[in-house]
């Protein structure tokens, strides 16, 4: 009788649905180690950071997928320090990064712990290291760059946010650091780049001059009033809104540049005349308009409302410029109208990049200090280009490919920064990724340069925010959901669970 029981209690239902149960549990737990050891074999990874820090841009991806020389990257770091954090930022373990470069066919990683090699970079460098450096070696060429942690992959601000001017990292910059350093070790030349600096100059902000040393391009002031030419290694001539104009043999000898196949990054200035300037700019087709655009439909309204002269342009919908660059607003602030000369000659090509809409029009700055900004009469109107193109191809046709004359002209002073008036410094637009500035920028470089003879990649990596976002919640939301959960909700279950209870008592 008691056998026949314990053989009925192994063949009831219940013990049937445990059982049964039992086994799909040890199935899914088997599953999941199965799983797991795949993933972890094949290296199968997914960042779930909102802003990538554990993925790799397209631009690198692109760039590193192309490469034929083999390079080394030496991660150096001693074993425990990683990782790096702040308070207030987010935790980042340097090291998963840095090994992202490693699943490429020609990149190998290596980590060297300072501690136990401690001479191994001064072949390369000889400046004292620090852990989470990084030296970039081309095993094919033998070139070397070293690339600092804290100089060039990160960046510090102030966390004021506990009463303290405590200084924490607040941006990292390592991917774009070192891909750039990649591209510099296979280079086969640096190119040059020479910016005018005795014309009244805007001052060009230091994220655009990170962006020129990062893709392999070595920057040098340029006085023109003490030169007679350009310098023959000359593959970039950039100009930036000058306060004062060109002498008609400065004109000349800029003008003989262009003629041979030279490239210029010219900037404009709304606030003075400058005839020399603007006839360089017509001799290519670009005819640039006297005053500054204002545009009711295109402006921001940053800095007050009705303000039309911090102008937000569109790209041009047929604007070969346009790869890549973001739906973000482009910011052309005070900028003078362009428009392109509809007679031109056979070898030269000119086309808009951004535009204003049909209801701009054009303001003398003398009107302007008057706060005189609604149109009248006078007022030429747009639409304007604010951003334009020119090729001529007749230098190319003699002395060959590459040797095309390339102008890219803005009309804005303020395409690269804006004036900090209370800091007297430019506060950067290209360093800024919610704008598409540094896009345009990037693709006008590679536009520029990009046939040089040298196999150049402007590359434009976003920096990643090591900030923690806050959530910031108001008085009242925080007394709607204090009387929500401590009060509302409590009560209401109290309710519930008595109603039940008396219900059940009446059955």
């Amino acid at each position: 009788m008691k056998k026949n029981r314990i053989r009925a209690s192994f063949s009831n239902r219940k013990f049937k649905m445990g059982s049964f149960q039992t086994l799909i549990m040890i199935l899914v737990v088997i599953v999941v180690v199965v799983l797991n050891i795949v993933v972890t074999r094949l290296g199968f990874s997914k960042d779930m950071n909102a802003d990538y820090l554990y993925s790799l841009s397209n631009d690198t991806v692109s760039f590193v997928s192309k490469l034929k020389d083999d390079i080394t990257l030496y991660y150096l770091v001693e074993d425990g320090n990683e990782a790096v954090s702040a308070a207030n930022t987010k935790v980042i373990n340097i090291e998963n990064i840095i090994h992202l470069y490693d699943s490429f066919a020609h990149i190998t990683v290596e980590k060297k712990n300072p501690v136990l090699y401690p001479n191994f970079a001064k072949d390369y460098t000889d400046k004292e290291v620090s852990d989470n450096d990084v030296i970039v070696v081309n095993n094919t060429t033998k070139k070397s760059e070293y690339v600092s942690f804290q100089q060039e992959m990160i960046e510090y601000g102030y966390d004021t946010s506990g009463g303290s001017y405590q200084q924490i990292p607040q941006t990292l910059k390592l991917e774009s650091a070192v891909t750039s350093a990649i591209q510099k070790v296979t280079l086969k030349n640096t190119l040059k780049v020479y910016v005018s600096n005795d014309h009244g100059e805007q001052k060009l902000t230091d994220d655009f001059y990170d962006l020129l040393s990062k893709n392999g391009m070595e920057y040098e002031d340029f006085a023109i009033a003490k030169n007679t030419k350009l310098p023959e290694e000359c593959d970039l001539f950039i100009m930036n809104s000058p306060s004062r104009d060109l002498t008609e043999n400065e004109y000349q000898y800029i003008t003989n540049y262009l003629k041979e196949g030279g490239k210029g990054l010219f900037f404009l200035n709304y606030t003075v005349e400058t005839p020399f300037y603007d006839k360089l700019l017509k001799d290519y087709g670009i005819e640039a308009k006297k005053g500054m655009v204002l545009d009711p439909e295109g402006y921001s309204v940053s800095y007050g409302s009705g303000m039309y002269m911090l102008l937000t342009p569109k790209l041009a919908e047929d604007s070969s410029l346009a790869t890549d660059v973001t739906k973000a607003d482009t910011l052309a602030w005070y900028s003078r109208g362009l428009t392109a000369d509809k007679k031109v000659r056979g070898t030269l090509k000119v086309e808009s990049v951004l535009e204003t809409s049909d209801k701009s029009y054009c303001k003398m700055p003398d009107e302007l200090k008057k706060e005189e900004v609604e149109k009248t009469d006078k007022d030429e109107s747009g639409p304007f280009s604010v951003a334009m193109m020119a090729t001529d191809t007749h230098a190319q046709n003699t002395k060959g490919e590459g040797h095309a004359t390339k102008l890219f002209v803005v009309g804005s002073v303020a395409f690269t920064g804006v004036v900090d008036y209370a800091s007297q410094s430019m506060v950067s637009i290209i360093g800024n990724n919610q704008y598409a500035n540094r896009s345009i920028l990037v693709n006008a470089l590679t536009w520029l340069v990009g046939d040089s003879g040298e196999e150049i990649a402007v590359l434009n990596i976003p920096n990643r925010s090591l900030t923690v976002d806050s959530a910031v919640i108001e008085q009242g939301d925080i007394r709607f959901w204090t009387a929500l959960l401590l009060g509302i909700v409590p009560l209401s279950l109290l309710l519930i669970g008595f109603l039940i209870w008396n219900r059940r008592r009446k059955k």
